[in-house]
């Protein structure tokens, strides 16, 4: 796979009126995945809503099923290498929806997150 990406697991503590603050730690780094961008081949896709000029980015990563059992709904991927380039901005991106098991490992659906 050509990139590389680090998996971020949620944490939550409570602020001083108890409500839950998430954060994220690195708990896997340099993990090697593939990140699919072709809007036609991996369905990656950019949707603007209601005409304000948002948008959300979606993309398709491939990573070994041996992070099957790691990965849970309320972690983040980052993206920190793109074809063996390091990026300046590492991309982070959460997960949509459950993972999925393929012939070439797991498949998890992403959107990305905008700090």
């Amino acid at each position: 796979m050509p990139d590389l990406c680090t998996i971020r697991r949620r944490t939550n503590t409570l602020d001083n009126a108890g409500q839950p603050i998430a954060s994220w730690s690195d708990d896997y780094t340099s993990v090697p995945c593939g990140f699919e961008t072709s809007p036609f081949k991996f369905r990656a896709r950019e949707i603007v809503a209601g005409g304000e000029g948002t948008s959300e980015i979606l993309v398709r990563a491939r990573m070994a099923d041996d992070y099957y059992d790691l990965v849970d709904q309320e972690d983040r991927i980052v993206l920190t290498k793109r074809h063996g380039r390091t990026l300046a901005t590492p991309e982070v991106y959460e997960i949509q929806g459950f993972e999925e098991l393929g012939a070439a490992g797991m498949i998890l659906n992403l959107k990305r997150v905008t700090p």
